[in-house]
């Protein structure tokens, strides 16, 4: 932390000691929170601190809530919050943007917009749609992968070139709740061997009607005699939780030129 502070010449600290307080506990895991007093037996509707997995459950909400800020203006650690700035000036307009993020109803309106609150935290899950698929290679024209319902395309699904830069891009929407920890996973074998895994975390997103749009780090396809040939793979996209929206079983091609249209 302090080599991403280094350069930044004031600094603000927040204490988030009751935020914890603001988030719910699943209807059906209340009663593992229960105990007994003089006047019966209670159980816990939101998270206190105690519990297990309590501050990495409060941090992954507030990342969720500050995704564009943590990194650049602010670092977020459990419930502590460090505003920070080249001057006073900008470290003052920082902590503006921070406060007015942390106000609880304009968090509803920029992270949930019109998803009834009250349902939120209670019963509704996040659902992530997969839109698109296009692989995009420089001087080439974007080749759009159709997405079966299935999860299983016709072989070859798509066919590269040996040696060539390409870039995979996708749209996706999300729906009902803010997903955290959004991951890309691709693993590619020949011949039944492992020879590729890729994890690429795409981060947190809040419901809205317009489609998310994201592109991952441009690779290079093998080249040579050897790598020519067919692959199998299997894409999957994941959330913290490890509940997968999408899951893709399908062949590709690596060959000496591009395939003819």
């Amino acid at each position: 932390m302090l080599d991403r502070l280094a350069g930044r010449s004031h600094f603000c600290f927040l204490d988030g000691y009751s935020g914890y307080n603001q988030i719910f506990i699943a209807p059906e895991d209340r009663e593992k929170t229960s105990f007994t007093c003089l006047y019966g037996i209670f159980a816990f509707q939101r998270m206190l601190f105690g519990l297990c997995n309590a501050p990495a459950t409060f941090q992954r909400c507030m990342i969720a809530i500050f995704t564009d800020m943590v990194e650049d203006i602010m670092k977020v650690f459990m419930d502590d919050f460090s505003v920070v700035g080249y001057s006073f000036e900008d470290c003052l307009h920082n902590l503006r943007r921070v406060l007015k993020r942390k106000n609880i109803s304009t968090i509803k309106e920029q992270l949930l917009g019109s998803v009834d609150i009250n349902a939120v935290g209670e019963s509704l899950d996040p659902e992530v749609k997969i839109l698109s698929l296009e692989i995009k290679s420089p001087g080439r024209s974007d080749i759009v992968l159709p997405i079966p319902a299935d999860g299983n395309p016709k072989s070859p699904w798509f066919v590269l070139k040996e040696g060539s830069k390409y870039s995979l891009k996708f749209t996706f929407q999300v729906s009902n709740n803010i997903v955290t920890g959004l991951k890309y996973t691709n693993t590619v074998w020949k011949t039944g061997i492992k020879v590729d895994s890729t994890k690429q975390m795409i981060g947190a997103f809040s419901p809205q009607l317009e489609p998310y749009t994201h592109e991952m780090p441009e690779d290079t396809t093998p080249s040579g005699i050897f790598a020519r040939g067919s692959y199998s793979a299997r894409t999957k996209f994941l959330d913290d939780d490890n509940k997968c929206y999408l899951e893709i079983n399908y062949t590709f091609e690596i060959k000496k030129d591009w395939q003819e249209k």
